[in-house]
């Protein structure tokens, strides 16, 4: 068996541009830190179970996520312990092996990888650790591993190459050491664990997030692995990329998330020590908090129609709610700069189709309002503009309009929430012809949400 040098790699262009949009997003973040301790901590832990759980079902070991939660709160076991306890146990202390050789800058080395397969079959297998000593055959595979006797060299070779490498693209080369490593199978067991646990050692060590491979993935993944095997390595590329983006996104809506309510607690503090609270700033907290829900509630909504499905995905980008002087600046004089609350990019079967953007802006008056003028003066809405997920394109913030998107704007009156939607009718207006617009109120965010939903599969992608 000869192994591939990954500077030959022959990548397409799509291929490159995910490389690239890697390192824009990691280049962001990185901007951000360091974090504070209790975002350490929530990172460290935020993403381990569900990989800890999709990478013993990718090998037919049955867990749940429950079940990898109490193990981490445990981290014991006892004589009683189950098989799957066991299994659990040794993937999060191995888990946390490699994710202490790339912190503390180890390279990659076979005893190093020794290790990491002895970690995961600690009590469970005797050879753990040890070079396999026989021939193994993969059913269905269109290539097969090298005998016994070259175990040791290749092993040598591939954390030779791999050392030699720190100029590459850091997703193709943690995908190369993932699939050489899978290649050359030189464990008895425990090998797709162990090649998982490297490309996650590849990411940290290039400062980038462990993705580990959805189990719902599973089908993709193997298919990737065969076309590297190949010598085509842009569909693992590719699908490594995009798990990088996703955990790219959930980590920058973490730390968001603890810094804004970091700010808003220390805002709090500061508010109680002052003797004039005013009965404005006082409304926009509350305002504040609701923008906030709806945020986290779209965001997470989405995140779990990730999960979810193989076809669909939603790119989320969160922004921070306006500061109460932006704020009381939008209801005076009717907008501001910078007041973008989430940009989303939305695909089907990887490639994207729209991209949306929620803002804030004030009510302007319409024929369509249900309350009196003097309820609604200065009042601060979110409002939605979108179209084709194109670079540099400009979208139209004065007068979106879209016949499968419905949504306009989102309005609280009176702690009451309504929701402004198109219809298929056209006014005469000052600018010519104008969409005709319903409002109604609705129980909750939630249903907000789901319509907006349901415009963005079902009327615009025709699911």
């Amino acid at each position: 068996m000869d192994i591939l040098n990954p500077r030959s790699a022959d990548l397409a262009p799509e291929t490159l541009n995910l490389f690239d949009e890697v390192a824009e997003v990691a280049a962001e973040l990185a901007k951000k830190r360091p974090f504070d301790q209790e975002t350490n901590s929530r990172l460290s832990t935020e993403f381990l179970p569900d990989r800890i759980t999709a990478s013993l079902n990718m090998e037919g070991i049955s867990v749940s996520r429950r079940q990898t939660l109490l193990m981490m709160d445990a981290m014991t076991l006892s004589e009683n312990s189950s098989k799957a306890e066991a299994e659990i146990f040794n993937a999060l202390k191995a888990d946390e092996f490699i994710y202490g050789l790339a912190e503390e800058g180890y390279p990659l080395t076979p005893s190093a990888i020794r290790e990491t397969n002895k970690i995961l079959q600690s009590k469970i297998l005797p050879t753990a650790g040890k070079l396999r000593q026989t021939e193994v055959e993969i059913t269905g595979a269109s290539f097969q591993p090298p005998p016994p006797t070259e175990i040791g060299r290749l092993i040598q070779e591939m954390s030779s190459i791999y050392g030699q490498t720190e100029d590459l693209y850091p997703i193709l080369r943690a995908a190369w050491l993932h699939a050489t490593f899978t290649r050359i199978h030189p464990f008895e067991d425990g090998n797709g664990r162990t090649g998982r646990l490297l490309q996650d050692y590849s990411l940290l060590s290039s400062g980038l997030y462990p993705t580990g491979i959805p189990s719902s993935r599973r089908d993709d993944y193997y298919d990737a692995l065969e076309q590297a095997d190949s010598g085509d390595w842009n569909p693992l590329c590719q699908m490594i990329s995009e798990f990088e983006l996703n955990i790219l996104s959930r980590v920058k809506s973490i730390i968001e998330e603890i810094q804004s309510r970091g700010k808003f607690i220390v805002s709090l503090a500061k508010r109680a020590s002052e003797k004039k609270t005013g009965g404005l700033h006082k409304q926009y907290i509350v305002w504040k908090q609701r923008m906030q829900n709806f945020s986290d509630q779209l965001a997470a909504t989405c995140e779990e129609l990730n999960a979810s499905s193989e076809i669909l995905h939603v790119r989320t980008e969160k922004f921070e709610v306006i500061d109460f002087k932006k704020w009381r600046e939008i209801s005076e004089t009717g907008k501001s700069s910078n007041t973008w609350l989430m940009k989303q990019t939305w695909f089907s079967e990887g490639e994207a189709f729209y991209r949306t953007i929620f803002y804030f802006r004030r009510h302007n008056f319409r024929p369509e309002d249900v309350h009196p003028r003097e309820e609604l003066y200065g009042a601060v809405s979110l409002n939605l503009t979108g179209g084709k997920p194109e670079f540099n394109i400009r979208y139209d913030f004065d007068h979106f309009s879209d016949d499968d998107i419905r949504f306009r704007e989102g309005i609280y009156i009176n702690d009451a929430l309504h929701l402004y939607t198109s219809t298929p009718e056209k006014r005469k207006g000052r600018f010519g012809n104008e969409e005709v617009w319903v409002c109604n109120e609705v129980s909750d965010q939630s249903v907000l949400i789901q319509s907006f939903l349901e415009d963005m599969f079902v009327r615009k992608l025709g699911i």
